[in-house]
């Protein structure tokens, strides 16, 4: 029933841009802060479709290597990238975003937007530190809670979908106690929520019919639209983070 429950969300995200909350002057704000170029090795760990890894090779000019466990998640991505003359900049891979294809000490950025949940903070942070150079970069945004009390509601939820949540600071906490410094830090705007929450609800809208008739599909539909749910009622009480770390051991947290 899990496997056919994580086909079926895997089907239901494909058709979609978006895999979590996401914004481009975010994304923008972020890879500025990283000194990358021709050279550079840039990974992007759990990169789903790929709009993130897009704006990547359109930002920057460095191979970008897109990792993610699903392959079926990796052809729109391939597709775009076709489209829009980028193909021989970017390596896309089916794989374990904590295990990179490259050698230790070698990337100069791992970029994670919304891909960090599914492991966890400290799990990425501590994988990846070995993949970086001295001075190298990461880049990730992840779910925490804005409110000191967030209602119960949320929290039931929060802990059953993603019992590793926090706040803000103990974010940068876990990066500094890892032996990273906090370059930038700061919240993604709620509308990305809106933006991400827009299309899954239509997508809901779309398939329900035709997925009504099968257990797996049909539960997949409803839990997601209790998330569309939860936030259109307390979407003030959480959202997502960015963070901007260096590779820097001893150095102290911003």
């Amino acid at each position: 029933m899990k496997n056919e429950s994580m086909r079926y969300l895997i089907e239901f995200f494909a058709e979609l841009e978006l895999l979590a909350p996401a914004d481009p002057e975010s994304t923008q704000r972020a890879i500025e802060c990283v000194p990358v170029g021709v050279e550079s090795t840039v990974i992007d760990a759990g990169c789903g479709t790929g709009r993130q890894t897009l704006q990547l090779l359109e930002t920057t000019p460095s191979v970008v290597t897109a990792i993610d466990l699903e392959e079926q998640l990796l052809k729109p991505l391939i597709s775009k990238a076709r489209e829009r003359g980028y193909s021989r900049r970017l390596k896309a891979v089916a794989g374990d975003m904590l295990a990179l294809p490259c050698e230790h000490c070698t990337v100069d950025l791992i970029y994670a937007e919304g891909s960090v949940y599914t492991v966890g903070v400290k799990n990425a942070l501590t994988a990846w530190k070995p993949y970086l150079k001295d001075g190298g970069y990461i880049c990730f945004s992840d779910a925490a809670y804005t409110a000191e009390s967030p209602p119960p509601q949320v929290k039931e939820f929060w802990e059953s979908e993603y019992p590793r949540i926090g706040n803000a600071e103990q974010l940068r906490e876990s990066a500094g106690s890892l032996g990273y410094q906090v370059i930038d830090a700061f919240w993604m705007p709620q509308q990305s929520w809106d933006d991400y929450y827009g299309p899954v609800a239509d997508r809901i809208a779309d398939l329900s019919a035709s997925w009504s008739k099968n257990s797996a599909a049909a539960a997949v539909l409803q839990g997601l639209q209790k998330e569309v749910d939860l936030h259109r009622e307390h979407g003030d009480t959480y959202g997502y983070y960015f963070l901007v770390l260096q590779n820097r051991e001893g150095s102290d947290d911003d």
